[in-house]
């Protein structure tokens, strides 16, 4: 398509903006594309070599003992449940942050992601420790409120390390869900209420709509948070629950540089490739639903 002669000024500034935003498309998709690459390649690499090595071992036979590893399936199991809990406390975090600013009239404050962001500078491995300090049953802040199985319990372990991950990330999701409400513009907020005449029934018309993809899309980014946890769960639950409470991913460092394996390591990455996946997916489903709506 040329930008003929016969063509007004504003089909014109029409068609030009068609093709840069095209080009810059093209270019995107071209960097993102590298990136995988060079990020899945070391991983495809591994897991190739492992199945090319000759052993006497049969193939399949070492692909199902590395993923079938007990210690494996376990700490995947811990990782996926820690991830379940982290993504539904900030959806719900997201939720009800987002409405209870809105609540007391305080959507839209400029400062506010200045203060979310703030939590996520400290390094993981400092919340883990602060969070020990304040819990630990027998040295903590708190101890008089801990139970005393807090660390050693699997699923009181499991579940503090999920709160401590959802708490460090808790003012950014709330920060979202007020963003997403701010779009509506305060007017349109107020006379929602006017509107309505409850504050409740405003949300389930009016600020829900406007709410429910960004709830969608925190609580995949906590799916992705949740999972990946590694230095905050060592130094919080360390010398607790031990092997019943490890998560993937200290588990499958142990397995590539403590045990020397790489090729296991890369073969049990291949079931946590497909649960990230999934979270992406979603992901993206709901921030492309949300652009098709907007």
């Amino acid at each position: 398509m040329t930008l003929g002669p016969g063509r007004s000024g504003a089909e014109k500034l029409s068609l030009f903006g068609a093709k840069q935003d095209r080009g810059f498309k093209a270019r995107a998709g071209g960097v993102l594309s590298l990136y995988w690459v060079a990020a899945i390649a070391p991983l495809l690499w591994l897991v190739w070599t492992a199945f090319a090595a000759t052993q006497s071992e049969p193939l399949a036979l070492r692909a199902y003992a590395a993923i079938a590893d007990p210690r494996n399936v376990s700490a995947l199991a811990n990782s996926l449940v820690v991830a379940g809990m982290t993504g539904v406390l900030l959806a719900f975090v997201t939720a009800v942050g987002g409405l209870a600013l809105c609540f007391c009239g305080l959507t839209g404050l400029r400062w506010g992601f200045l203060l979310a962001v703030l939590p996520l500078c400290l390094p993981d491995i400092v919340v883990g420790v602060v969070g020990r300090a304040l819990v630990d049953p027998g040295i903590g802040l708190l101890r008089s409120l801990s139970p005393s199985t807090l660390l050693l319990d699997r699923t009181t372990a499991l579940m503090l390390v999920a709160g401590v991950v959802a708490l460090k990330w808790a003012p950014l999701a709330i920060s979202v869900g007020d963003y997403s409400l701010s779009r509506l513009g305060t007017p349109r907020l107020a006379q929602a209420e006017m509107d309505f005449g409850s504050f409740w029934l405003a949300t389930r018309v009016v600020h829900w709509p406007k709410l429910r993809d960004a709830v969608g899309v925190m609580g995949a980014l906590g799916l992705l948070i949740g999972f990946r946890q590694h230095e905050l769960a060592v130094s919080l639950t360390s010398s607790g629950a031990g092997f019943a409470s490890e998560l993937w991913a200290p588990w499958n460092q142990k397995v590539l540089f403590s045990f020397a394996e790489p090729h296991a390591a890369a073969l049990q990455a291949l079931p946590v490739a497909a649960v990230i996946g999934v979270a992406l997916l979603a992901g993206g489903h709901l921030s492309r639903r949300r652009a098709i709506l907007r």
